[in-house]
């Protein structure tokens, strides 16, 4: 995809989460709209363009959010090679595969961003967070995978112009 224009998709995924997430909470989770197009991207179109979207994404959210930069960027990374992994042929036939895929890269990514955290000084116990913030919010994200994936699918198809098939 053209840089620019995964810019300004990634400007405007970033917007909406800092504008819309607060309000799409439920029982405490909240979905990750940045990390969702990472990792559907990843998935769609490999780990190198996942990675590409991580760090603008990242940096984006940074600016917008006021949150320390760079380590929402370098949080992600991790979470954008594991699920370029899932282009792979081998997993490419798995139906259930944006939903497993979401699932880990968020964990993934709440895990890298509290180690970054904790190794600027930022205070924090790992068993809350992963109980009360990381899996909740891992859940939230994976449920809306299969809502979001087919737009990524069709993404894909309009800027590159080769459909993706499962494989037989």
């Amino acid at each position: 995809m053209n840089p620019y224009l995964s810019v300004v998709l990634l400007g405007i995924v970033a917007i909406l989460e800092i504008g819309l997430q607060p309000h799409l909470g439920y029982m405490g989770a909240t979905p990750d709209f940045m990390l969702l197009s990472v990792s559907m991207w990843s998935l769609v179109q490999g780990p190198l363009e996942g990675v590409f979207w991580a760090l603008v994404g990242g940096f984006l959210l940074s600016i917008f959010s006021g949150g320390p930069v760079g380590i929402l960027a370098f949080g992600m990374i991790p979470a954008a090679l594991l699920a370029g992994l899932g282009q792979t042929r081998f997993f490419g036939g798995w139906l259930h595969l944006p939903v497993v895929v979401t699932f880990f890269a968020y964990i993934t990514y709440g895990l890298t961003v509290f180690l970054l955290l904790r190794l600027t000084g930022w205070p924090g116990d790992l068993i809350p967070a992963i109980q009360y913030q990381m899996l909740p919010n891992a859940i939230y994200s994976a449920i809306l995978s299969p809502i979001l994936y087919p737009f990524f699918r069709w993404l894909h198809y309009q800027t590159v112009g080769e459909r993706l098939e499962f494989p037989r």
